[in-house]
């Protein structure tokens, strides 16, 4: 039927012909919400119903756009402090309730895309590498890339769970190197592997601790003297660190301005215990 039109009729939808095919532009900064729930926020519609829905128990619920607009902002600003933005690939999975529709205006107001799960989904993007964090006020889960949780582009994120304290444990990878420090001979003979832990940035407020699997491997120059050697993680965290350098600096900087007792409390409230 759009072949027929004229480019006048398919510009005012915001259309245009490109040889054979029919296009939309679509600005730079063109944001979805903004679009849709966004025209409704004036002082005659904030207020009016905008969903119904129905409990398990028979309580009949009414949101206005108003309090859409509030949930959603809340949970989009909870996605930012966990590293989420523009661009990024979010999927949730609430079940047919108000959540649902909440995830998605918090994640276009991120200007990420959303994706509503099924368990099957949920359980294949498991297997695909994505990490589930669980969003404790609505009973559903969020599913993103573990990329966000890696302190360094060496690293890759396998898993990443909640600890018994309450805070999360990502495990990782440092990708295999097998240069020697002393003769500078690459090797090929893996010797097994070491575990490494490393406090890292918090997630929200809650701690996040690097559980750093590194390749240890057997030096083959008849003449060096060194005959295992580790990866070596100077990008991530100095010899013997217990927290990632991105993290230390932080602590150096922040006891150097603030005093000792001052800025442990501060470090303890933003989740980064010393």
């Amino acid at each position: 039927m759009l072949e027929t039109w004229t480019e006048a009729q398919l510009a005012e939808i915001g259309l245009r012909r490109d040889g054979e095919a029919v296009t939309i532009d679509i600005p730079a900064d063109a944001n979805i919400f903004s679009m849709t729930l966004g025209r409704q926020l004036g002082p005659e519609g904030a207020d009016r119903p905008a969903m119904l829905f129905e409990r398990p128990d028979g309580r009949l619920e009414t949101w206005s756009f108003a309090q859409i607009d509030a949930a959603a902002t809340t949970l989009a600003a909870h996605l930012r402090g966990l590293g989420y933005g523009r661009g990024d690939l979010v999927g949730l999975h609430t079940g047919m309730r108000p959540e649902t529709a909440i995830g998605h205006m918090a994640v276009c107001k991120l200007g990420g895309t959303a994706v509503t799960l099924s368990q099957l989904y949920g359980f294949c993007l498991t297997l695909c590498g994505a990490t589930i964090l669980k969003l404790e006020n609505s009973g559903g889960i969020v599913v993103s890339s573990k990329k966000h949780w890696s302190p360094g582009s060496d690293v890759a994120v396998q898993s990443v769970e909640r600890s018994e304290r309450g805070g999360w444990i990502v495990s990782g990878v440092l990708a295999p190197n097998g240069i020697c420090p002393d003769c500078g001979l690459h090797s090929r003979r893996r010797h097994g592997w070491r575990r490494r832990r490393l406090q890292d940035y918090p997630a929200h407020g809650d701690e996040v601790t690097v559980d750093l699997a590194i390749c240890r491997w057997r030096c083959q120059a008849p003449a060096c003297p060194r005959r295992t050697f580790s990866d070596q993680i100077a990008s991530i965290a100095r010899p013997f660190a217990r927290r990632t350098s991105r993290v230390g600096e932080i602590v150096t900087h922040l006891g150097h301005a603030t005093g000792g007792r001052p800025a442990e409390r501060l470090l303890h409230r933003l989740g980064l215990g010393v």
